[in-house]
This record gives C-alpha cells, structure tokens and sequence, in this order.
C-alpha cells in the first residue's frame, strides 16, 4: 500500500504531457504576451520570440487571480477563431487548468518571476542596442581606416617626390663646383687688383716685351696701384720690368691698348717707355735692355657666377 502511495505521489509530481513542449520536451514554464502562447525555455530563445515579451506563467495567472486582465484567457479566446496553432503551444491545445491551478505566489516564486523578466528585458535591450550599433560602429571604423589610408599615401608621394627632385639636382654639383674652383689665373701668374701678373726672366727691348707678352695672350702690364703691386710680386724684386705706357708725339702717355693714361701716379723721366723701379715708375729708351712684365685681365669662365679660385 505505501509503495503504491509513493509511485502516485511520484506521478503527480511529473509534468503532465500536456504541460510539456512537444518538440523540446520541456515544460511550458513561460507565456508570450504578444503571441499568446505558452513557451519553453527553449523556445523562447528562438528568433521569432526574441523581440517579445515574455512572462512566467505563474506570473500570469497571478494576474488573471487579480482582474487585472489575463493573457492566458485572450491566448484561450482567441485560439478557438485563429488559424492552426503554431507547433510551439499544440501540448497546451485546450490545457487552460494549468494557468488556474495556482492560486497565489509565495514570496520566493514572485521575486524569481520578477527577476526572470527584467533579464528578459535586458537581452532583448542589449540585443535591440547592438543591431542599431554595429552599422554605425563600422561606418567609423570605414572612415577612420579611409583617413589613415588617405594620410599614409599623401607621406609616400611627398617622400617620392622630395628624393625625385634631389636625385635630379644632384648630379649638377660637381659640374657647377668645377667652374666655380677653375682657377682665375695661369700657372706662375699672380693676380692683382683683376688682373694676373707674369715676370718671365727674359730681358730686352719695350717693343720686344710687348711681343712676348702678346704671344702669351697679355700686354705690357697694365697698373693701377704701385704699393698694392710691389707687395703682390715682392719675390719677384728687384724691380726694373718694362710696363704697358707709351709717351705719344704730344707727349701724353697710353696704355698699350690705346686708353689714355690717366694720371694715377708719377711717372719719371723724360724718356718714351715706361718702367717699374721699386717704389715708382721711371721712363727711358725703348731700346734699353730691362725685363718684362706682362699683364691679363682675370678670366671668370661662363657659368661660374663671377667666381674663380683665388677670388
């Protein structure tokens, strides 16, 4: 007899199969409002009840005990005039007791009913926040992506370009240093106040001098500054060189170009050539036996900007 009572206790206890999702096996803990169904906790997980409200049953019929208007009496009314069930709710199919047979919640059951439908609410926040997001937070993340981008080749094509346009300086240097480092006189001349100087050691006559200096490309030396002069060829004293003046018919003395002499200094003598003495110029025959000195003006090559080493 006890053991009989045990197995019928045992059996009550069980949920009965109408109770009991048909597809999950699980019982219909649950009810959505919207849908006015009862669900399992696995159907209410599925997407086409993610977006609903859904509440415990005992919830529900703790309501329908209050008069405040029972979903599971509009669920029932509304399921005698609808078209076929969804397969979700067929074990609820006229199972209307389930949601009458408890007539109040103890305080432990209300708090977990309450409990279940604010993390309802709260997934279906988070979820409804995330859809509205995700296209906007990958709308920045393009944009932000596109501006690196932009930026990074905007550096590359600066860089290009600044090692495009040295590379083609570059090879212009050496050629523009070479015409700048040419040298402004020949070898063993001295330049001076623009011009450069030549004392060979050969001596004779004026006419003689300015035919050697010409075959050198020079004259007779030009002067403008006998002080200046003397310490610019000072190893090359004592002085008695043959210069560039010519005493005319008229007595008025030429340089060998033909410029008039225009008096810069004093020349000595009353002879027709001129000659450079140590602290003067003197004038004698054009025969006598003197060395020469020959003049140039200083060549600055095209190109070199008006410099020449030595300058």
């Amino acid at each position: 007899m006890e053991e009989t009572t045990r197995l019928t206790t045992v059996d009550e206890t069980k949920p009965s199969p109408q109770e009991l999702c048909e597809i999950h096996k699980e019982e219909l803990s649950l009810f959505c409002v919207e849908d006015q169904a009862p669900l399992c906790s696995v159907c209410r997980k599925y997407w086409d009840h993610a977006s609903h409200t859904v509440i415990p049953r005992s919830l529900a019929a703790e309501r329908e005990k209050q008069g405040t208007g029972s979903p599971l009496n509009r669920w029932e009314n509304s399921s005698s005039k609808s078209e076929p069930i969804h397969p979700l709710i067929i074990g609820y199919w006229n199972n209307t007791a389930a949601f009458k047979g408890t007539e109040t919640l103890d305080g432990n059951k209300m708090d977990d009913a309450k409990k279940l439908l604010i993390e309802t609410w709260v997934d279906l926040s988070l979820e409804k926040n995330k859809e509205e997001g995700t296209p906007a937070n990958s709308r920045l993340q393009n944009s932000v992506t596109w501006i690196v981008l932009v930026l990074f080749i905007i550096q590359i094509v600066g860089l290009v370009t600044t090692i495009f346009v040295f590379t083609k300086a570059k090879p212009n240097l050496p050629a523009a240093a070479a015409i700048t480092m040419s040298p402004c006189c020949p070898p063993d001349w001295v330049m001076n106040q623009g011009n450069c100087y030549h004392a060979p050691e050969a001596e004779g006559g004026w006419d003689a001098g300015q035919h050697y200096c010409s075959s050198l490309g020079a004259s007779l030396a030009v002067i403008e500054n006998i002080e200046k002069l003397n310490i610019a060829l000072k190893d090359k004293g004592p002085f008695n060189h043959w210069v560039g003046l010519l005493r005319e018919s008229d007595d008025r003395w030429k340089w060998t170009d033909g410029t008039v002499f225009n008096n810069l200094f004093e020349i000595q003598g009353d002879g027709p050539c001129a000659y450079l003495t140590q602290e003067t110029v003197s004038s004698a025959n054009c025969s006598a036996e003197k060395k020469w000195l020959c003049s140039q003006k200083v060549k600055i090559g095209d190109g070199s900007h008006g410099r020449c080493l030595g300058t």
